[in-house]
């Protein structure tokens, strides 16, 4: 299938999977098993943040990807984490997006509060502010990237277009097989979907 006939859908999503599948199998080594990424790092930083709330192993995650935050982010963030308005359950990080309710990607939900908090800080955008979440919740935010929305034709949704993608049992069979593949089981689904879409993205540039 052609990029432009992807878009945010299940069937969609398990098309490409299963049409780009060695493709995909090869993109996968190369960024988390190769040494060229740096993205490969992600989870890690992730990993050792503090479940509860937002702390410099998120930022240094968000760096992975090659984002350079400005110093301003780390103390702004830390302020809000102090004051408790970004507190989180310690269980919320492992619940993934297809067990949750749909409200909790509603304008009134956690995610939807913490979302804007994070961006009305300065020199946070949507891209920083997504990335930070995904750090936070890898198994529930979806990343969103400038060029996986372009290959996706601009979904207006995006959390809500990730769930009713993720609710296919087809899609998280084989993301789970890819994760598998690369040896990373403890890799989200999610952020299996976004590397297969982001290197593609790449070679359509």
């Amino acid at each position: 299938m052609s990029s432009s006939d992807l878009s945010l859908t299940p069937e969609s999503i398990h098309r490409f999977l299963e049409n780009s599948n060695e493709q995909i199998k090869s993109d996968l080594e190369s960024y988390f098993l190769s040494g060229n990424y740096t993205g490969r790092h992600f989870e890690s930083y992730s990993q050792m943040s503090n479940p509860c709330i937002f702390d410099g192993n998120d930022i240094a995650a968000v760096m992975c990807l090659s984002i350079k935050p400005e110093a301003n982010i780390a103390s702004d963030i830390y302020e809000l984490a102090t004051a408790e308005e970004l507190t989180f359950s310690p269980g919320e990080r492992n619940k993934p997006i297809w067990e949750r309710p749909f409200s909790d990607y509603s304008p009134e939900s956690l995610f939807s509060t913490t979302y804007f908090a994070l961006k009305a800080i300065p020199n946070i955008g949507q891209t920083i502010t997504s990335k930070l979440m995904a750090s936070k919740f890898p198994h529930a935010i979806p990343i969103w990237d400038r060029d996986v929305s372009a290959l996706l034709n601009n979904p207006e949704a995006w959390w809500q277009g990730w769930y009713e993608v993720m609710q296919s049992s087809k899609v998280r069979g084989q993301l789970s097989k890819l994760r598998t593949h690369i040896g990373h089981e403890g890799l989200s689904l999610l952020r299996v979907a976004d590397v297969a879409l982001w290197m593609e993205a790449q070679r359509n540039k």
